[in-house]
């Protein structure tokens, strides 16, 4: 059975406590529910490069893939939490790693991911307003 890469990010991003503190298992694909219970998240993925050499016959399973992953907070401490979540999705991504196969001992001692910036967004005309964090992160890949 194959995992996609969102099924290993999700997977990670959940199993750190630093995370699941701040949104619990509010982490959804691509967009929230209606009517979400805040605080909440969504990822998607934004770009995939597979990489393809002369040599390999197989051509475009190892690459990276850039996922925009975004935190939703409502309330009183709403930029505390949102400031929270970013680091605590930098600090998750370097605990797992979509380029080590499955069945293989680890080759890498520390996850090629990593977060290409972030910023701080206010939905203002929301009720109470709604504070976004929006991150994005590459993370290398082999098909699995």
């Amino acid at each position: 059975m194959s995992v996609s890469v969102e099924q290993q990010l999700r997977a990670g991003l959940l199993a750190q406590s630093g995370v699941t503190d701040i949104i619990g298992d509010n982490l959804f694909l691509v967009q929230l529910p209606q009517n979400p219970t805040y605080p909440s998240a969504a990822y998607q993925r934004i770009a995939t490069v597979p990489l393809y050499t002369q040599e390999n016959t197989n051509q475009g399973t190892f690459g990276y893939v850039r996922f925009q992953i975004t935190g939703f907070f409502q309330g009183a401490n709403s930029g505390q939490q949102s400031e929270a979540f970013a680091q605590a999705v930098t600090a998750a991504l370097q605990t797992f790693n979509c380029a080590q196969l499955v069945q293989s001992p680890p080759l890498l001692g520390t996850p090629p991911n990593y977060v290409l910036g972030r910023r701080m967004l206010v939905q203002p005309q929301t009720q109470p307003p709604i504070f976004m964090c929006v991150i994005d992160a590459k993370l290398w890949y082999i098909d699995q």
